[in-house]
């Protein structure tokens, strides 16, 4: 079979093939398929399928097509049953930004490279950063989405990845881009910014690049070249849990092949079934489509939190996602291959792909009942992991509190960073003052000498004073995490370790543990600007045990975006249920101002009915509830002790009260 690369959204979609080590075109139509939904590429694809049989001699033509980054799993299967629909022999579906990078370092045999590769649409935009050593491409994260400013917000992006890997700019040794939205004046002048007087990248024309990219990764398939690509999902992978929220089963940027485990229980009493929906999710609050559903039967009764049920996942290096429920009393087996159609609310287990393997007899009947799981404990030893920070795992030490406190399986290791790099900006400071202290004491000057002070407040001053300008409400806050205790001088061996059911921390000698279910956590994630444009994200977490214990972790630690979200998640899988259950019996919790009850919400002695809340928005760094019209409370998200635990129940709440107008 031979495979060909497809660009359905270049100016006229395009295949190609390598032709004697080139890409080269050899089919094309006269239009382009701008991916809406009320447009189907089929018809394109029956061209250049038509055309590319007619020019390879040879019926038996597969594709491999590059899809937007930012498409989910749904919709890169939809476009491969639409290539086979439209008469190719097989499919595959990657990434444009990966084809991009692969066109690169095809056609420039690095030794090693970092590279960026970026689709920019009139609607949309597509990045991708991208490690190539000469016939290996590795794909270390990838970001897109559709937006009315493709351009402002391919930017923030930008800035927002290079800092999680702890990377500027000028460390980026080639960047290249394709897409329309290239054709403005403000991206050209970008991608030059970007260049900063390296050449740029000429080798393949822009329009056919992610043809081109994709042409390479099919002669791969065909066996003609040696070369290996390793994609990461696209998006994260999870299983809604008690309270309608996203349990993650793989995080977004995953590297793939990969396979996770992961033990739930049931919530209801005496419950027989359970039905595992298997969405894709941007946070642990909200999915953006379900994938599919199993539906495991065959449960025997047991008080609810009893019956332990395995969900895991399997990706192979080709994107097929394969789902597994199991239940550890009766080892009946269920599992599925995504995506697939979701099934029915209140229906059976018809619908699941795979036949149980080893059923046990179901007890006598009951109703069904398709409910939602929390996590139980589950054991240190025997489970697969995918660490988000690759190559780095927990110390001995680090593992013997886990299990001493019983903290289950280990998830993620992230490094103390603060070595990776030189820190400029207190050398220069350092170097300044001194220079003024040897002049001063050479000249003997008092004058000069009282220079220093001076010099040190207008330093302090151009690093602090953008940030409270931007918001000296929030800035001043920010004062509440001095005193506690963080990583101090021992950064270099630090370790923040994320387990099923707590986090440990390791720093010099000290080794502190939070349980999710104790823990109380301060949170300080903002995007901060400079004239108008998002420049950096600043993260600073506190946790605190009920002992007193507390711990301050900052941005400092590897991929602060992952392990954030983690923490938050976390602790709102954890901690959201007993709240809930807490209102639900009568109960009135305070979270910082706010004070919460089933019915009711209360803040600066005003209290509204959960039905007359309008809004409870979280936004650069400060949560806002409105009600009635009004701003009932405007608070910095620090100032609220679990801030997620207070999200999450106040969209129950909320969703509550307006169901029952």
């Amino acid at each position: 079979m031979r495979y060909v690369g497809i660009d359905l959204a270049a100016p006229q979609a395009v295949a190609c093939v390598l032709e004697g080590g080139r890409p080269t075109v050899v089919a094309g139509a006269p239009a382009r398929w701008t991916g809406t939904s009320s447009e189907s590429p089929i018809p394109l694809l029956a061209h250049l399928a038509a055309e590319a049989k007619a020019r390879l001699g040879s019926a038996d033509v597969g594709a491999v097509l590059a899809a937007p980054a930012y498409a989910s799993i749904a919709e890169r299967r939809a476009l491969e049953v639409a290539c086979t629909q439209a008469g190719f022999a097989a499919a595959r579906v990657v990434s444009a930004t990966t084809a991009i990078g692969v066109a690169c370092t095809f056609t420039q045999r690095p030794e090693s490279a970092t590279m960026l590769a970026i689709d920019l649409a009139a609607d949309a935009y597509g990045l991708s950063l991208v490690e190539a050593r000469r016939d290996v491409v590795e794909i270390l994260a990838v970001h897109g989405g559709a937006t009315a400013d493709p351009l402002s917000a391919v930017r923030a992006t930008l800035d927002r990845m290079l800092a999680e890997f702890d990377l500027t700019i000028g460390e980026i040794g080639q960047v290249a881009a394709a897409g329309d939205g290239l054709r403005l004046p403000a991206a050209q002048q970008w991608i030059r910014e970007l260049e900063q007087g390296r050449p740029p990248y000429r080798a393949l024309p822009p329009e056919q690049l992610i043809a081109s990219g994709a042409a390479v990764q099919a002669a791969a398939l065909d066996g003609a070249i040696n070369a290996l690509v390793r994609e990461v999902l696209p998006i994260d992978l999870g299983v809604v849990t008690a309270g309608g929220q996203c349990a993650e089963l793989v995080v977004r940027n995953t590297a793939v092949p990969v396979g996770w485990t992961r033990t739930f229980t049931t919530t209801v009493d005496q419950q027989t079934s359970a039905r595992i929906r298997i969405v894709e999710s941007r946070n642990a609050f909200a999915s953006i489509g379900e994938l599919g559903t199993i539906v495991l039967t065959g449960l025997l009764p047991a008080p609810a939190g009893t019956t332990e049920i395995e969900v895991s996942v399997d990706i192979t290096a080709d994107g097929r996602i394969t789902i597994t429920a199991r239940d550890l009393t009766t080892t009946a087996v269920q599992s599925m291959t995504l995506p697939s159609a979701p099934a029915p609310p209140g229906t059976g287990g018809d619908e699941i792909v795979a036949v149980a393997s080893n059923p046990v007899p179901a007890p006598p009947p009951r109703p069904a009942e398709t409910v939602d799981m929390s996590e139980p404990q589950q054991n240190l030893a025997g489970d697969r992991v995918q660490s988000s920070a690759p190559g780095y795992q927990p110390s001995q030490r680090i593992l013997t509190a886990a299990r001493n406190h019983q903290l289950g399986r280990h998830e993620a290791t992230y490094p103390h960073r603060y070595f990776d790099r030189l820190p400029t900006g207190p050398i220069i400071a350092t170097v300044i003052v001194l220079a003024i202290l040897a002049i001063g004491l050479a000249r003997g000057g008092v004058i000069v000498l009282g220079l220093i002070p001076f010099m040190a407040v207008v330093i302090a001053g151009w690093r602090w004073l953008p940030t409270f300008l931007e918001s000296p409400r929030h800035a001043l806050a920010r004062f509440a995490y001095l005193p506690v205790r963080g990583v101090g001088f021992d950064s270099r061996t630090a370790q923040l370790s994320l387990f099923e059911h707590g986090a440990v921390i390791a720093a010099g000698n000290r080794t502190t543990v939070f349980g999710w279910d104790t823990v109380t956590m301060r949170q300080d994630v903002v995007q901060h600007r400079y004239f108008g444009r998002p420049s950096y994200v600043t993260y600073t977490f506190k946790l605190s045990d009920p002992s007193g214990e507390s711990f301050r972790i900052t941005g400092r630690f590897a991929r602060p975006d992952v392990w954030a979200e983690q923490l938050r998640r976390h602790v709102a899988e954890a901690q959201f249920p007993r709240a809930y259950a807490a209102v639900s019996s009568g109960a009135e919790l305070t979270f910082g101002p706010f004070r919460v009850t089933a019915t009711t919400i209360a803040a600066h002695e005003r209290s509204v009915h959960w039905s007359q809340v309008e809004e409870v928005d979280t936004d650069r760094g400060f949560v806002s509830v409105r009600a009635a019209g009004q701003r009932l409370a405007k608070v910095t998200v620090n100032a609220l002790p679990n801030h997620v635990v207070f999200l999450a129940l106040a969209q129950r709440l909320r969703t509550e009260a307006a169901s029952h107008r």
